[in-house]
């Protein structure tokens, strides 16, 4: 896998409360097919996935981690303030 098929997708995942759990959890991932990198960090609950989006989607990798008994799921986007208010020209937001 190059580095131009490939992407990175942050993960937050719940009850994991050892590191033998943290590393459940990255095994699992490791092993999943377009994954090439996998770590998880036991104190923030959270997995960081280095994968290849043609082979293996968000949702497979939420599936892979729920599969092995632990809480996941893709963190909604942040918006920043300016990307909040449109481009110019845009019509406002409705409120």
């Amino acid at each position: 896998m190059t580095a131009s098929t490939s992407e990175t997708l942050d993960l937050n995942v719940s009850g994991m409360t050892c590191a033998a759990c943290q590393a459940n959890v990255q095994r699992a991932l490791r092993r999943q097919p377009g994954v090439a990198e996998a770590s998880v960090n036991l104190m923030t609950g959270q997995a960081r996935v280095v994968f290849d989006p043609s082979i293996v989607q968000p949702p497979q990798l939420v599936s892979a981690v729920e599969t092995i008994g632990y809480g996941a799921d893709v963190p909604a986007a942040e918006v920043s303030a300016v990307e909040g208010q449109g481009a110019p020209g845009a019509a406002p937001a409705q409120g």
